[in-house]
């Protein structure tokens, strides 16, 4: 795989070697390493997973890690070093489901207020785009349109074993994103200072990528904190993009095109959430839904011919049958 080194030192790589190297060198050299490719059976993989687990690793962890070899495996496969890859047939762990916090504009405003310079233009980024952490990173001037105020995710940043690389988007695809007038304006005021089209929006206070771990503990996590909203993450504003997208009526296609999302269904099944509130909306509206309902009987019995009981009616004179 090829690489270069941008204007910040960092390695670009056309993948992210760093974190495979990591899988590799953590994961499947220990218990593997000195088993012959001929020797690989399905229940040896099995095993596998199941000391991985045993370890203490996290499902995404070990899941990332039998990707790899199962790539690994099919390559020998197409090479003829072995007939059929072992990766076949293995129980991988469930990864927990996360429920996604979901932020009002109000409360994205106030967190955003909380935070220094640049660092909430960031935040509001994220929330208003639906970009994820890396790609609100890895944003260069030249991907900003503000005449036509539009934003293209074409890149983002991720780090591995300390190393930063600039990457694919992970749907592999770019998109453009309009942004409304507002933030329009925010970024226009922003860009005022960088130099050129290829440098990054956002940076950190020395002027160098930002880094996801650096930015949650200094920034993220306390501007949380005082916003009362701990354990929202960078991804909850995602989610929650999603959500305001939802509730206003767009659909799940509309909403998977603008996040970069292959199939709706991982939209609406990770993402979209309703609103908080709405239940009680719902509840008001079949309250007015039934006294409408109700009128319109009234209504209808008037117009052909009924008229309403008379007072006469109640001391039982006379027989309603």
């Amino acid at each position: 795989m090829g690489s270069s080194v941008d204007a910040f030192g960092n390695t670009l790589e056309a993948q992210d070697a760093g974190a495979y190297e990591s899988l590799v060198r953590r994961l499947i050299v220990p218990r593997l390493g000195r088993t012959p490719l001929s020797d690989l059976r399905p229940m040896r993989i099995r095993e596998w997973v199941a000391d991985l687990s045993r370890d203490g690793l996290s499902p995404s962890r070990i899941r990332q890690g039998y990707r790899l070899l199962s790539q690994m495996m099919t390559t020998a496969q197409l090479d003829g070093l072995i007939v059929p890859s072992p990766c076949v047939g293995v129980r991988l762990p469930r990864l927990p489901e996360h429920e996604p916090t979901i932020l009002t504009p109000a409360e994205v405003d106030k967190l955003a207020g909380g935070m220094p310079s640049l660092y909430d233009v960031f935040t509001l980024t994220l929330a208003y785009t639906g970009a994820r952490f890396g790609e609100g990173a890895a944003l260069r001037v030249r991907y900003v349109d503000l005449d036509r105020g539009m934003v293209t995710i074409a890149a983002s940043l991720s780090e591995a074993n300390g190393h930063l690389s600039f990457q694919e988007p992970k749907s592999h695809q770019h998109r453009v994103v309009t942004i409304p007038v507002f933030f329009v304006e925010l970024l226009r005021e922003l860009l005022g200072e960088r130099p050129g089209p290829d440098a990054l929006v956002f940076t950190s206070p020395d002027g160098l990528p930002m880094r996801h771990g650096n930015v949650l503990r200094r920034v993220w996590q306390p501007a949380c904190a005082a916003a009362s909203h701990s354990g929202v993450t960078p991804h909850d504003l995602r989610a929650s993009h999603a959500s305001w997208l939802y509730d206003q009526g767009w659909s799940a296609v509309e909403i998977a095109a603008r996040l970069g999302h292959s199939k709706a269904t991982v939209t609406t099944k990770h993402y979209a959430r309703r609103m908080v509130g709405r239940d009680v909306e719902i509840a008001v509206g079949l309250d007015a839904l039934r006294a409408d309902a109700s009128s319109h009987d009234v209504a209808r019995g008037l117009h052909d011919g009924d008229s309403p009981p008379s007072d006469d009616s109640a001391d039982g004179s006379e027989s309603g049958v």
